[in-house]
């Protein structure tokens, strides 16, 4: 039997929202998806003329991650927890400010990059 509170908190890993997503719910998976972001980057081998695109942004972490240690010339990502993308943008407002970077709010059908 499933109680209210694995119903919670199941949600609220498929769609973080309110502030429990903000204060519980990101800075967990940040924590959790360290090690595999570190790989991702590695494996990726960004340089300054790619583009990166993240869906399921999340807090925006990795794709914070990734202008730091390489500056690609697009850094951009989805998420369907609008709690996530406004934590992500704000996150990431100082190099969007001088870099092109797009977030978004969305589903995996919503994306229009190529």
């Amino acid at each position: 039997m499933i109680t209210d509170f694995q119903a919670f908190f199941s949600r609220q890993l498929a769609r973080p929202s309110g502030w429990f997503g903000r204060l519980v719910t990101a800075r967990w998976l940040e924590r959790a998806n360290v090690g595999m972001n570190a790989l991702t980057l590695a494996e990726l081998a960004l340089g300054a003329d790619d583009r990166l695109l993240e869906i399921g942004l999340g807090s925006g972490q990795l794709l914070e991650s990734a202008w730091r240690a390489h500056a690609p010339a697009l850094v951009a990502g989805i998420d369907i927890s609008q709690e996530m993308v406004r934590h992500a943008t704000q996150r990431l407002r100082r190099q969007a400010a001088s870099h092109d970077v797009r977030l978004e709010h969305g589903g995996v059908e919503a994306i229009a990059y190529s």
